[in-house]
């Protein structure tokens, strides 16, 4: 009832809404339920809008969706339902490029010329991403290299050339001027964009200023890591709060030495610049060094 309560209030405000229709493996695995599912949400929603989204991050088994098949099952199950509607998707999340494609030559590709993609791997070393750029360019409409050491190698390269370089979620955050950067398109917040909105969270929760303010900065060690250092830098000198940085080396398994210089630095809030597992390490070495964990803000990669 919550949601719906919300739909109607934005429709109210003039807003044009799209839905997100999640699935849960119960679901694809009964189409009886998925069916009836649907029959239930859309008159409750369809007159608050016209865009159904079908298929949530479906390279991703803990989503429901296990195959490709199963997939176009739903969609075609939803179309039949959702007559009138326009059905929007899959749901695209980090390294489900592949199976984008496949659905959407599914379609017909996009304006009828089917999508192929060009994999290589850089294993996230610079160097080996200078190679594989090499092998691809020129064959390619563009290049998406999913890691910030690899973004940063590669991107001179990428102007001097003239070849579109996407950065999903990495890379330079300053590529976002696209008078300097013409031949690169950042997609999603960059890290900058990130760590700025992380230090106005910070400001908000203190009531609107940061002087006399504590941040750590709690990162890994290489140039993700490293890559909102100087906006943190530049915010410290705004507003007035006191910034300092606590780095630990890869694979990020040994973070205690930073911990203890965090207790004893005492910050109001704390930045942490990790993913995957180093997220897990430094929970526990928060609780064991008596830091709430409400005041640890992460950045996007979990």
């Amino acid at each position: 009832q919550a949601e719906e309560d919300l739909a109607r209030e934005l429709r109210q405000r003039g807003y044009e809404l799209a839905f997100a229709v999640p699935q849960a493996r119960e679901l694809v695995r009964d189409p009886r339920r998925w069916q009836a599912a649907l029959e239930e949400l859309l008159p409750r929603f369809a007159v608050y809008g016209k865009q159904f989204q079908i298929g949530q991050a479906i390279n991703r088994s803990k989503w429901g969706i296990w195959n490709l098949n199963e997939y176009v099952r739903l969609v075609q199950e939803a179309s039949e339902v959702l007559r009138g509607a326009e059905i929007l998707g899959p749901l695209v999340i980090d390294f489900e490029h592949h199976v984008t494609a496949a659905v959407l030559n599914l379609k017909g590709g996009i304006e009828g010329n089917p999508i192929e993609i060009i994999v290589q791997d850089h294993g996230n070393e610079p160097q080996r991403g200078i190679e594989c750029y090499e092998r691809v360019k020129g064959q390619a409409v563009t290049i998406d290299l999913l890691s910030t050491p690899v973004s940063r190698a590669v991107l001179p390269r990428a102007m001097k050339d003239g070849e579109f370089m996407v950065q999903a979620l990495v890379g330079r955050g300053d590529a976002v001027d696209g008078e300097v950067f013409k031949w690169v398109f950042p997609l999603g917040p960059t890290y900058w964009g990130q760590a700025a909105n992380v230090v106005s969270y910070a400001k908000k929760q203190a009531g609107g200023s940061l002087k006399g303010k504590k941040i750590a900065f709690l990162y890994i060690d290489y140039p993700f890591g490293q890559e909102p250092i100087p906006v943190l830098k530049e915010l410290e000198k705004r507003e007035g709060f006191e910034l300092q940085l606590f780095p630990y080396p890869l694979p990020g398994s040994d973070q205690s030495s930073a911990w203890s210089q965090i207790r004893r630095f005492q910050p109001d809030t704390i930045i942490h610049w990790g993913f995957s597992a180093m997220h897990v390490v430094a929970a526990k070495e928060a609780k064991r060094n008596g830091v709430p964990m409400d005041k640890i803000v992460s950045v996007n990669w979990f």
